[in-house]
C-alpha cells in the first residue's frame, strides 16, 4: 500500500489492507485498446519465451493542441523475454534546446516511416501541433499462431503530392516471424525513410539484406526492403543529422544504434521488413 493511499483513507487503512485476502488469479493480457489506439501483437506473455510488440495508432496528443505528443503515427515498440530490442526514445527536454526537442518529438525518432524529410504533423511550437496526423486502426486479429494488426494515418496528405501511408503488421508465432508491409499511396516522386531504433544495450551488425541486432543471448535478423537505388546506415550518437539517441529520464541522453533505410520511390509501392527472432 503506498503513502497516497494511508494519506486519504486515514490511520486505519494499512490494518484494513493487511486484512484483506486475494487469491492470486492469472489473467491473459489486455491486448487490444481501441480508445487509446494501442495494440499489443504477441504470445507467451510473462515468461521467457515472450514476444510483445506494441503498436501506436492512437491521438497525437492532449486535447485540441495535442500538447506532449510525438510524431510517431504506426510506430511500434518490440520485446523479447522482457529484453527491450527496439524502442521508443523518450522525450530528452521541453525547453532551451530546440533541436533536440525537435528530434525527440519527430517522426525519425520512432520507428516509422517518414516522408520527404517532414514529420507527420506539423508542430507549432514546444507543446502545440497546427496540423494533426489523424490515426485509425482499420483491422485487429488475434489467435494463437496468428496476430494481425493493419492502420494508416493521413499525416502527409497535406504535400503538395498527397501520401496515404498504410502499415500492416503480422506476427506469425508458429515461424516466430514478423512481417511489416508499408503501404504507400502516391502519384509523384518522394524521399521515403524507415526507422528501427535499438536499445542502448543492443549490438548491431551488418548482416546478409540487412542487420543482426543482438541483446545478450537473444537475437533478431532484421531484413529491409531490396530496392535498387535504397541504401541503409547504421547511426550511434549522430550529429548530422542527429539520429542514434535514447532518453531514459529527463535532461539526459546517451548514443544508442538506429537503423535508416532510405529511397525515392515515384508512385503507389508497398515496402516489407521482416523480422526473424
Amino acid at each position: 500500500m503506498d503513502d497516497k493511499t494511508r494519506w486519504l483513507l486515514g490511520k486505519d487503512a494499512a490494518r484494513a489492507f493487511q486484512a484483506m485476502v486475494c487469491d492470486e488469479v492469472t489473467l491473459p493480457p489486455q491486448r487490444a485498446f481501441p480508445h487509446g489506439g494501442y495494440y499489443i501483437l504477441g504470445g507467451d506473455f510473462d515468461t521467457k519465451e515472450e514476444i510483445r510488440l506494441i503498436v501506436d495508432a492512437g491521438p497525437l496528443g492532449y486535447r485540441s493542441i495535442a500538447a506532449h505528443g510525438h510524431a510517431d503515427a504506426l510506430a511500434f515498440t518490440l520485446s523479447l523475454g522482457g529484453k527491450e530490442f527496439l524502442i521508443d526514445p523518450g522525450t530528452y527536454a521541453y525547453h532551451g534546446q530546440s533541436p533536440w526537442r525537435d528530434y525527440f518529438r519527430g517522426t525519425g525518432a520512432h520507428n516509422t516511416l517518414r516522408v520527404d524529410g517532414k514529420d507527420q504533423s506539423e508542430s507549432g511550437g514546444n507543446f502545440m501541433w497546427l496540423k494533426k496526423a489523424n490515426t485509425t486502426c482499420s483491422h485487429w486479429e488475434t489467435s494463437p499462431s496468428l496476430d494481425i494488426f493493419e492502420g494508416w494515418h493521413d499525416g502527409y496528405r497535406r504535400l503538395r503530392d498527397p501520401v496515404t501511408h498504410r502499415r500492416r503488421i503480422t506476427l506469425d508465432k508458429e515461424a516466430r516471424r514478423i512481417l511489416i508491409e508499408d503501404g504507400l499511396e502516391m502519384e509523384g516522386a518522394h524521399d521515403i525513410e524507415l526507422f528501427f531504433h535499438c536499445s542502448e544495450y543492443c549490438m548491431v551488425e551488418p548482416a546478409q539484406k540487412g542487420f543482426i541486432i543482438r541483446l545478450g543471448s537473444s537475437s533478431i535478423k532484421l531484413a529491409l526492403p531490396q530496392r535498387p537505388s535504397a541504401r541503409s546506415n547504421l547511426l550511434i550518437g549522430s550529429m548530422a543529422p542527429i539520429s542514434g539517441w535514447v532518453s531514459r529520464h529527463f535532461d539526459h541522453k546517451q548514443p544508442s544504434p538506429t537503423i535508416a533505410w532510405r529511397e525515392r520511390i515515384e508512385g503507389d509501392c508497398t515496402l516489407q521488413v521482416r523480422i526473424d527472432y
